[in-house]
């Protein structure tokens, strides 16, 4: 494998500054458009990828909102919904296919989650981290994706109180589909009540 190019390298080869090859990456706009093309064709030829951790430690942010979950087979192992109460119940939906075909349709919620929020993500102009906290008693999962995003998402019960609470002093936290409980983290539910009345 070759060494990496930098940005000193197309710098070099396209005859700017490394001040000019950044604002072409990050406002091609604003940079003449012969220059523009001098530089771009510098980074295509020299293969050429901007250092995320380098841009986010110069901007103090990554451009990364994490999305954190128990997993998909999460759902598998779910108790029958009818067994358990409004509190303890799992923020998704366990629906079975027909018993006939041997066939184990589960459609879930987590699914509608990840899809919205990387689409939403991708709006605003971040990528989207997903972390699945499959074993991973001691969190370490969520504690390693907290140092690598600007924002992070949580499925309600999927972080205990105070590991949230920890993270929370150093990042926005958003908690998916749980009620809040006199914390201080923003919330984001589910209208099932205004859903089924509207459908009825």
């Amino acid at each position: 494998m070759s060494k990496a190019a930098t940005v000193y390298d197309v710098a070099d080869r396209a005859g700017v500054s490394i001040a000019t090859v950044s604002r072409v990456l990050r406002s091609p706009d604003a940079v003449r458009p012969a220059t523009r093309e001098r530089v771009l064709d510098a980074v295509t030829a020299l293969g050429y990828v901007p250092s995320g951790s380098a841009r986010g430690l110069a901007e103090r942010r990554t451009g990364v909102l994490g999305l954190y979950f128990p997993g998909f087979d999460a759902a598998d192992e779910a108790p029958a919904l009818d067994a358990l109460s409004a509190e303890t119940a799992p923020p998704f939906t366990v629906v079975h296919g027909d018993a006939d075909d041997g066939d184990h349709a589960t459609m879930l919620f987590l699914d509608e989650v990840l899809r919205g929020a990387e689409l939403e993500a991708w709006k605003q102009g971040f990528v989207l981290m997903v972390g699945v906290g499959r074993d991973d008693p001691d969190r370490s999962i969520v504690r390693d994706m907290a140092g690598r995003v600007d924002g992070l998402m949580v499925l309600a019960s999927s972080v205990p109180d105070d590991v949230l609470a920890g993270l929370a002093r150093r990042i926005p936290v958003v908690v998916l589909s749980g009620p809040p409980r006199g914390d201080d983290y923003d919330h984001v539910l589910v209208g099932n009540a205004e859903a089924m009345a509207e459908l009825t």
